[in-house]
């Protein structure tokens, strides 16, 4: 809504957070080690998850901006689509290019969908590297899983994704890298905590 587009989720989308949320969740709680922690349980939420909130926000509304505008200009000023590349377009919007004036609009909007949703979900697993301990098996594992998934026709229909081109993988991952980046500067720098005056 920020950069005047359509809604960036369909409802279906939110059924990876089993995998993003739930799993995480439940493995991490089996392997928690008791420790006793200095610092108020609310202090060190904002510290964590305040930059993770606000820089994913940045990062995927520029991908999803991105992805939008590259996928409507490519569909309405390229005259020799690929038959594959149009025929999973098609596939996913449920139109024809030939039969709706809707076709390039429909399609921008799931190719930037799945950008962002994928995006967002990389950046979830992730996140389980920079816990203490970091289980980096099991992000691993569950990007692997994740990634697949995206493959597998029926899992990718019911989630409403359209498995990524190439280009949208690169843009995926040069998000991710900056996401990474950006993520670790802030919590080095500790912007969020000098901004909201937490060191006080």
């Amino acid at each position: 809504m920020m950069v005047g587009l359509d809604f960036p989720f369909e409802p279906a989308q939110a059924g990876v957070t089993a995998l993003t949320v739930g799993l995480p969740a439940f493995f991490l709680t089996l392997w928690a080690r008791p420790d006793a922690k200095q610092e108020p349980l609310l202090r060190s939420l904002v510290r964590f998850v305040l930059p993770v909130a606000v820089w994913s926000m940045l990062i995927g509304v520029s991908l999803y901006a991105a992805t939008y505008f590259r996928a409507s200009t490519f569909l309405e000023h390229q005259t020799n689509i690929h038959p594959q590349v149009l025929a999973r377009f098609e596939e996913y919007t449920g139109v024809t290019q030939e039969s709706s004036a809707d076709f390039t609009q429909l399609a921008a909007r799931i190719d930037a969908q799945t950008t962002l949703s994928v995006f967002l979900s990389l950046c979830a697993l992730l996140l389980i590297l920079f816990l203490e301990p970091p289980v980096a098996w099991l992000a691993l594992g569950l990007i692997g899983l994740f990634v697949t998934g995206l493959y597998i026709p029926a899992v990718a229909n019911y989630l409403g994704f359209l498995p990524p081109f190439g280009p949208t993988w690169r843009l995926i991952l040069v998000g991710l890298a900056v996401w990474m980046l950006g993520l670790s500067l802030l919590w080095r720098g500790r912007w969020i905590d000098r901004m909201l005056a937490l060191d006080v």
